[in-house]
């Protein structure tokens, strides 16, 4: 079975979490009415407030002087850093109105100007200390502009691209830079021109124009999704102007206005006022205007919507133009598309490995990645809980690379979290993305899904990883095989042990050629194999994996036949090469030192393993330890300890732990004989096997004698008096000659 993950497509990438919105009005205006209504209808949109702020620019008045801004006021809403804040949108309310210009004229300066001055502080770690010496920056982006706000968010994005930071989303209402080119009274403010530079992922622009010289126009932005407003529709059925009102018409007196109105209804509950005017919900959002529930704030982050291709960048399959960047000083890291890939479920056991890709790019210099576990999806409120694993990633350049993060989640609470993954460069440049899926983490053990020998089947690029994850035991052995016949795809394989740490990884030689890897001296936990393209390329594959079981070791049998006395065990695989008399560990029990046998031998599937000779009396444990032997070449070990009993008692040829009667009539009936065993009263381990009055000797010193066994008391121990059995004794002893009666008569039976 192929395994399972979750994954957004990139086309369809979605964020859905904490982030920054910046709203920004044009010429003539202020934050005091459409712009704070939009900030509150944002955070009415979410079930956690936002944290809304108002952020001045001002230069005095002079165009002499630097722009500056004042520090952020909260204007409604919780400190981002919170405890009780589970979700922070951020909300930023620019008012540069002492600058932007008014009907009458006014002091201005150009949205470029005014662009970099929001610019360095979006990226000063210190300009909003609830986010605790983190930049606003770290978090995506969605900036929003109407008229010549457009065009300063527009700037606002460039300036944030020369720094090398992704821009989530640009929004343009209605913009108008204004730049001497068909201006009232021949306006030139030296604001650039509009195109939405690369660093940007979505770009949305809404936009109308009409003949009323004293109504501002809007224009079509290369590069993003553009929507043209019917004139006649916003306008109503009179016609407003600056110096006419029909009461009966929706909007505002110029339909320059209705365009941030019209957008304002396409932000949940969908309410048809923005506080300052009205629009009409049967007209505005019917043909040849798009749905108000399917576009507008629709494709913002915060609620996912599917993302038009003709404003989405190339690099998640858009088919959006984008304006090149001068970069400018050190580049800051980028990352998203966080996916999980594996256990789709969404829940993930603690005693387990997590497998999350994302993308990422950083031109200038390496990054360390951080994981973490969050309660809610707040990075600033001291509730996430850092993965052990860190990655660290080497600077990329102009690309973006794709990348998978493998960690254990050991020591993570049991309970609901959500990830978010932490990417700070050498300079502490620092932005933040989280999984969009909340997830369990359990202490059961980890879900398998793959079988040993099963074909599984799939297709992958160079964005995409499949984990398959199977079990297995210590000393068993790995192995895969990927191919991808009839396809340009270069299979490639990686291992990761339980614990996380990679066993290997290996690229097919040629495009449709085969990879092949395998891990051996396993341990016992769950593996992870992971499917990829090892060139980038798109292709279907075939992948199986094998997972053999450890060497079994079986039948320890302790062999006291002769002399030298012998321990063998049975192996399931030819472990020859490796088997060593070391290999076998020996104690008298109860705590005797550990001793080795002499030698050890290996012949058919049976090891030998040879002892000095004949062992003192006493009970003993032999010890074959799992991965003490191995069968060379295939890696295989053996998987599990061998433990085994045996004892030893002098002339006990029943091995009944006493030494009798029934000893003494095995001795008697092989008496004489050769090429005899212990068990056929060879008592004194003769090398020619003759049971001899030797033999009788070492029976009756040792007659009467018992030995416990090793869960009793352990002792031998001699009767007192032996010759209350010396008749069935004498009964049994008609074989001996007449003149060796004697011998009886010397153990006291006769």
């Amino acid at each position: 079975m192929r395994g399972e993950f979750y994954i957004v497509e990139p086309m369809e990438r979605r964020i859905l979490l904490t982030g920054v919105t910046m709203i920004v009005h044009g010429f003539n205006s202020g934050i005091g009415d459409w712009v704070t209504a939009m900030a509150n209808a944002i955070s009415n949109a979410d079930s956690t407030p936002a944290s809304i702020y108002s952020i001045v620019a001002s230069d005095g008045g002079s165009s002499n002087n630097p722009i500056t801004l004042g520090a952020p006021t909260l204007l409604s809403g919780p400190q981002p850093n919170a405890s009780t804040n589970t979700d922070p949108e951020i909300v930023l309310l620019l008012d540069w109105h002492t600058m932007a210009g008014t009907l009458l004229g006014g002091h201005t300066r150009s949205t470029g100007d005014v662009a970099a001055a929001v610019e360095a502080k979006m990226v000063d770690p210190s300009y909003l200390p609830a986010l605790g010496g983190t930049a606003l920056a770290a978090l995506p982006m969605q900036l929003i502009g109407h008229s010549r706000g457009a065009s300063l968010v527009n700037e606002l994005a460039r300036d944030l691209g020369k720094s090398g930071i992704w821009v989530d989303q640009l929004t343009l209402l209605d913009s108008h830079p204004v730049d001497g080119i068909n201006e009232l009274f021949n306006f030139n403010f030296g604001d650039a021109e509009m195109g939405v530079p690369e660093n940007t992922i979505f770009s949305d622009s809404y936009w109308r124009q009409d003949s009323d010289q004293y109504d501002f126009d809007g224009e079509a932005v290369a590069g993003a999704h553009n929507v043209q407003f019917s004139e006649s529709i916003l306008t109503g059925t009179a016609g407003d102007s600056l110096f006419s009102h029909d009461p009966n018409d929706p909007g505002y007196d110029l339909e320059h206005s209705d365009v941030h109105l019209w957008y304002h209804g396409t932000i949940p509950p969908y309410s048809n006022t923005d506080g300052s005017a009205t629009l009409d919900p049967n007209t505005w959002y019917s043909a040849p205007h798009p749905s108000r529930t399917t576009s507008g704030y629709y494709y913002s982050r915060n609620i996912g919507g599917t993302r038009p291709t003709d404003g989405l960048w190339p690099n998640d399959g858009g088919t959006a133009t984008r304006q090149s960047l001068t970069r400018a000083g050190t580049q800051w890291p980028n990352i998203d598309h966080l996916s999980l890939r594996y256990d789709s479920s969404g829940t993930l056991s603690t005693a387990g490995q997590l497998f999350l890709s994302y993308r990422y790019q950083d031109f200038d210099s390496g990054d360390t990645l951080t994981l973490y576990a969050d309660q809610d999806k707040n990075p600033y409120n001291s509730n996430g809980q850092a993965l052990s694993n860190t990655q660290s990633l080497a600077s990329t350049g102009a690309a973006l690379k794709f990348n998978l993060y493998h960690g254990s989640l050991a020591g993570i609470s049991t309970s609901d979290h959500y990830l978010y993954a932490k990417i700070t460069d050498a300079n502490g440049q620092t932005r933040f993305m989280y999984l969009p899926q909340m997830l369990n983490f359990t202490a059961s053990a980890p879900v398998t899904n793959a079988t040993s020998g099963a074909a599984n089947n799939g297709t992958t690029d160079s964005t995409d990883f499949d984990v398959y994850a199977i079990n297995a035991s210590y000393g068993g052995k790995l192995s895969a095989t990927m191919s991808a016949p009839s396809t340009p795809l270069k299979s490639r394989i990686d291992i990761f042990d339980p614990a996380g740490q990679s066993l290997g990884s290996n690229v097919a030689a040629t495009d449709g050629g085969s990879a092949n890897l395998s891990a051996t001296a396993l341990t016992t936990g769950v593996y992870y194999v992971v499917a990829s393209s090892g060139d980038g390329d798109t292709g279907a594959y075939a992948l199986t994996i094998q997972v053999d079981p450890p060497i079994s070791a079986s039948n320890p049998t302790f062999d006291d036949s002769k002399s030298p006395q012998k321990f063998t065990v049975d192996f399931s695989a030819n472990v020859g090469a490796s088997l060593a008399a070391s290999d076998l560990s020996v104690q008298l029990l109860p705590s005797g030192t550990p001793f080795h046998p002499q030698s050890a031998s290996f012949a058919g599937s049976t090891g030998t393993f040879i002892f000095n000779g004949v062992l003192p009396d006493g009970n003993y444990r032999v010890t074959l330890p799992a991965g003490s032997a191995d069968d060379g070449a295939g890696g295989h070990l053996l998987g599990a300890d061998l433990t085994s009993d045996f004892f030893v008692l002098s002339a006990d040829g029943d091995h009944s732990r006493t030494v009798d009667i029934k000893d003494f009539n095995l001795l008697a009936a092989n008496f004489g004989k050769s090429n005899q065993t212990f068990s056929q009263g060879n008592y004194d381990y003769s090398s020619d096997g003759k049971v001899t009055i030797t033999d009788f000797n070492v029976l009756a010193a040792n007659f009467g004698k018992h030995l416990d066994a090793p869960t009793q008391p352990q002792s031998l121990q001699t009767p007192e008096n032996r010759s209350a059995i010396g008749t069935e004794v004498i009964n049994s002893a008609s074989f001996l000659k007449a003149d060796d009666s004697s011998l009886l008569a010397a153990v006291g039976l006769m």
